[in-house]
């Protein structure tokens, strides 16, 4: 577990070298705007998908509050995953990058992404699913449901820690520019932000996402009518800072047994290590996802495909907003 008393800025111990800790999120006086965040029907600042984000300013005192950097120097420099020619253009949950992963889609979402080659034994994806399906090969109670639930909390922790190990700790985003920080009265914080959503389900048709490899799994499967990822991240924006936080809406008998928050207590140290063998943070979300779509693949006949997809991205996305600093990495 993270020691907040004895974190600097830049995630060292006192004393110590910063090693690979993430950065700290620490309020300056004066540095930073504060305003409500709505979360009304399309939900909180970087709450929904970037197309149906909210920017209204309306104040509800049992609201969490918003925290935004405003005084963050622009660079002009391009992201450094966007696509060639691509326009210059500052970093900011405004104007996030317009293809932050820098790689085409995957036909439906379904393959694997990369070279197009079979994946082999030292592939990231595969090295997660092994691993997934060696830790719950005894499992009898909701199989299906609780090994879809980890990999998706896997997925959305993973797009968070992605940005934090790619773009805030090498220097090239300010933490305000990658998230919008939303601070609740109990004091707990959470991630959002565009950049964040657009790994988790880019509302570009053509760009890779979490979403797009699950969905490309469900429909691959037959599935015909998929979740609605907006009403998804507006739950998500809704609950946060209450008890229905994390908490996936399904069907009586598919609940899993163990919760996304728990899953990533467990066992996001052995996924960040293995993930750690892919030199691009931004495309660790992927990796999982891919895992995902191959345990998805291999559950067919043992759970509806749609229902299998809903359980993967109502842990994702949830799990993705978490404070990093309360997420063991050991």
């Amino acid at each position: 577990m993270f020691d907040r008393s004895r974190k600097t800025l830049f995630g060292a111990a006192e004393g110590g070298p910063g090693g690979d800790s993430l950065p700290r999120f620490q309020p300056q006086p004066g540095g930073f705007g504060k305003r409500q965040t709505p979360v009304s029907e399309a939900g909180a600042p970087g709450g929904a998908p970037p197309e149906a984000a909210s920017r209204g300013n309306a104040r509800r005192d049992s609201e969490p509050r918003a925290q935004k950097g405003s005084g963050a120097a622009d660079n002009s420099s391009a992201h450094p995953g966007a696509h060639p020619g691509a326009p210059s253009a500052p970093h900011s949950n405004d104007n996030p990058p317009a293809d932050p992963l820098g790689m085409p889609a995957v036909a439906e979402g379904l393959g694997v992404f990369g070279s197009g080659q079979a994946p082999g034994s030292d592939h990231v994806p595969a090295m997660l699913e092994a691993w997934l399906n060696r830790e719950f090969r005894h499992l009898r109670e909701a199989q299906c449901e609780t090994m879809l639930s980890v990999v998706g909390a896997l997925a959305g922790f993973a797009a968070q820690h992605g940005i934090w190990e790619a773009e805030v700790r090498p220097g090239k985003m300010a933490i305000q520019e990658a998230f919008v920080i939303i601070e609740t009265r109990s004091g707990e914080t959470f991630f959002f932000g565009d950049f964040l959503n657009t790994i988790l389900a880019a509302p570009d048709p053509a760009q890779l996402s979490v979403w797009k490899i699950v969905a490309g799994a469900a429909r691959a499967l037959g599935a015909e009518e998929l979740p609605e990822m907006t009403a998804i991240f507006k739950h998500c924006a809704e609950t946060v800072g209450t008890g229905a936080f994390g908490l996936p809406r399904l069907p009586d008998g598919h609940v899993p047994t163990i919760l996304p928050r728990d899953a990533l207590n467990r066992y996001w140290p052995e996924a960040r290590r293995i993930l750690a063998g892919n030199r691009d943070p931004l495309t660790w979300a992927l990796d999982v996802a891919v895992a995902a779509q191959q345990m998805m693949l291999g559950m067919k006949g043992r759970i509806d495909p749609a229902l299998a997809a809903q359980v993967v991205m109502e842990a994702a996305v949830p799990m993705s907003r978490v404070d990093p600093m309360t997420v063991p990495k050991d």
